[in-house]
């Protein structure tokens, strides 16, 4: 069996699953791709220092990649020894920036900045704001250690081959957290990117949301990567991430850092969630890194983590505290005694997650709650949500109490089958086009989205959550309960 260089094996093992043949001697590399009519390419891939003048003269490669930070002298040496490329065209590449060419990692970049920039609420609470503007630093525990979130990912995610599980309570920001460091991997990524030819260039972050997944293999998960984003802004597809084989060698090689946002809210069976992070352990094992964010309150995705996760490998998102809760409620322009009027209004536990006061703010809440809604959660989201319905009156021309009866149906409905077209939606519901009330599905209702799949969904999964509540507890009314 012929020797090969520890970089040409690594570049061979991602050529071969873009589809490329490959056949590899020592620092000797042909590859051919796959086309119509297929070229063969020779290139030389090792240490800098290691390839020799006289092998570069007799293979007569048309590149040579070596190592990150290779020396200047040992590059401009090897590139003295090979013909002069037409063009701006360097045939010298250190190994990270030569397969970021090749998997079109500038395309990546832009997904990131797209999806980082992008608002949670996807104009749910009016003009989208800049992640910087409207970011407020939250702490996350690792165990008895508390670390500001943009420290958080240097604590638990600082080597290669290590995951990390983020729980969050419903509407605390996990989403958030993940575009934050989504954006600065991205940063990082384009200033790395203007400095020296001969740096290693950093890995990519990319936030790819659960919501409807039937499978959490990697190859579910690199098809949804080559695909415009359903969710978000974030319309860049990446093709070259074409099957679950190219995005594993781009995981294990430091390339790619996978942000996987709601394991809570997959429809894959037990089954499939089990064999999904059996194949992501693989993957960490062999270098990958990848970080997992769940809902605290939801029990089967709790109890996937709980299996497969140390107790080092998880972290907790805490609640806000009151003056981060006021610094982000100015931030979305209430005056200071606005922020305090509603802080003091929610009062309970609702006055601690980001969504709420938010939506409090939204809504105009100017009316201290009730103490037996403060207490709860749900109840506080219920009654925000019902403001919020009543400013839709105007949009939608039907009434509140309509709203919400409806909003209650489509939870229903998308709970027996969230594939639903809007026509399937709208028959299932009993509506025709015309009639004023289709508008809550057609135009749609704020609190809802059309989905790339001609589809219908909750914009927040703590809408759908209430809605299906609020079904289950009519339900159990009805039967006496």
């Amino acid at each position: 069996m012929a020797v090969q260089s520890s970089l040409a094996v690594s570049l061979s093992r991602l050529l071969n699953s873009l589809g490329w043949t490959t056949e590899a001697d020592r620092f000797t590399l042909r590859a051919t791709e796959p086309a119509f009519e297929p070229v063969t390419r020779t290139w030389m891939v090792g240490k800098a220092s290691a390839i020799s003048d006289e092998e570069v003269r007799r293979v007569g490669p048309s590149r040579i990649i070596v190592e990150d930070f290779a020396t200047a002298s040992q590059m401009s040496r090897l590139l003295g020894l090979l013909p002069q490329a037409s063009g701006d065209e360097i045939p010298v590449s250190t190994y990270s920036r030569f397969v970021d060419r090749l998997w079109g990692a500038d395309v990546a970049v832009r997904r990131a900045l797209a999806d980082a920039e992008a608002g949670d609420s996807d104009g749910l609470f009016g003009e989208t704001m800049p992640l910087n503007a409207r970011h407020i630093t939250q702490h996350v525990d690792f165990g008895d250690i508390s670390v500001r979130d943009h420290r958080a990912l240097e604590h638990g995610l600082a080597s290669a081959g290590v995951w990390l599980a983020i729980l969050s309570d419903a509407g605390l920001g996990k989403t958030e957290f993940l575009r934050l460091h989504e954006y600065r991997f991205a940063q990082l990524y384009e200033s790395a990117q203007r400095g020296a030819s001969y740096i290693e260039l950093p890995p990519i972050a990319l936030r790819v949301s659960l919501r409807d997944f039937r499978s959490l293999s990697l190859d579910y998960i690199a098809h949804a990567l080559s695909q415009p984003a359903q969710r978000g802004h974030a319309r860049v597809p990446l093709p070259r991430i074409s099957s679950g084989a190219v995005l594993r060698e781009l995981l294990v090689q430091g390339r790619l850092i996978l942000f996987l946002d709601g394991l809570d809210e997959v429809i894959a069976d037990s089954s499939s969630i089990e064999a999904g992070l059996q194949e992501w352990h693989r993957a960490v094992s062999a270098g990958a890194r990848i970080v997992v964010a769940s809902r605290t309150g939801h029990a089967s995705a709790r109890g996937a983590i709980a299996r497969r996760f140390k107790p080092d490998e998880t972290a907790a998102m805490k609640p806000l505290e009151k003056v981060t809760a006021l610094e982000l409620l100015e931030r979305r322009n209430a005056s200071s005694q606005r922020a305090s009027s509603i802080y003091a209004a929610l009062s309970g536990p609702a006055a601690t997650i980001p969504l709420y006061l938010v939506l409090a703010n939204y809504v105009g809440l100017d009316e201290t709650l009730p103490d037996d809604v403060r207490v709860s959660k749900t109840l506080v989201l219920q009654t925000l949500v019902t403001h919020f319905c009543e400013r839709e009156v105007s949009r939608l021309g039907v009434d509140s109490s309509t709203q919400m009866d409806l909003l209650d149906q489509v939870s229903e409905w998308l709970t027996l089958d969230s594939m639903l077209s809007r026509d399937e939606l709208l028959q299932a519901l009993g509506l025709d086009s015309a009639d004023a009330r289709a508008r809550v599905v057609l135009n749609p209702h704020a609190l809802l989205l059309h989905n790339e799949r001609g589809g219908v969904e909750f914009k927040f999964p703590e809408f759908g959550a209430l809605f299906g509540a609020r079904v289950l507890a009519s339900s159990w009314r009805s039967r006496g309960f």
